[in-house]
């Protein structure tokens, strides 16, 4: 139970909660108490965490890492292709750009998919009822919901198989590479969980197709 307390504007003891709030560029939550009767805040009850601000934080900082990994990608190539040229030979940074290929392939692969911009035919959907066209839209989502579960599943099996293989240029294992490939699929499975979610909220609205597909709470 919480106590009342007085108000120390007004004296009075009639109070409310409010609950979750949220500040700009911060991942967390306050519950405020304040005076019905004056209406000013007079405390601050639990803290806690924003977690559609922690998810957005955690889009934002993988859409940083791809980037970063793809220029890192892009740079190792060229050196190679110019180490070449003048038959210097450094098989290190082909082994790195392959390892930076595999994450940023896939990590691109996961933002493109929460964000919509994977490429889709629509020839014969598009002609249908909007009621039909969510139904054809969730059936897909749970098949692909259970080919990520699938792949998550064989995925750690080929980690642990891949632990002790590694390169040989550089004592990176394998089984980093195949990582990117779970990641992304855990990754894959909250922005298709999201899109069921969103897809049902509007069911039975006439909502357009960019707003069912977006992932991003």
């Amino acid at each position: 139970m919480i106590e009342k307390p007085l108000c120390p504007h007004c004296g009075k003891e009639t109070f409310d909660v409010i609950k979750n709030v949220s500040f700009p560029h911060s991942v967390k939550t306050v519950d405020f108490i304040f005076c019905t009767s004056c209406g000013k805040i007079i405390g601050q009850l639990n803290e806690g965490y924003n977690i559609r601000s922690i998810y957005r934080s955690l889009c934002k900082a993988e859409v940083v890492i791809c980037g970063i990994g793809f220029i890192f990608l892009v740079g190792f190539v060229f050196l190679s292709a110019i180490l070449r040229f003048f038959r210097i030979s450094m098989s290190w940074n082909i082994d790195l750009a392959m390892f930076l290929l595999a994450w940023t392939a896939f990590l691109g692969a996961d933002i493109a998919w929460r964000s919509g911009q994977l490429v889709g035919i629509d020839i014969v959907t598009r002609r249908l009822p909007q009621g039909l066209q969510k139904v054809i839209a969730l059936v897909l989502y749970l098949i692909i919901l259970c080919a990520l579960v699938i792949i998550i599943v064989f995925g750690i099996r080929l980690a642990v198989t891949e632990r002790l293989r590694t390169y040989q240029s550089i004592p990176i294992p394998y089984s980093l590479v195949t990582l990117s490939i779970v990641v992304t699929a855990l990754s894959m499975i909250v922005s298709t969980i999201l899109k069921i979610r969103r897809n049902l909220l509007h069911f039975n609205e006439n909502v357009s197709g960019k707003e069912i597909q977006g992932g991003t709470p």
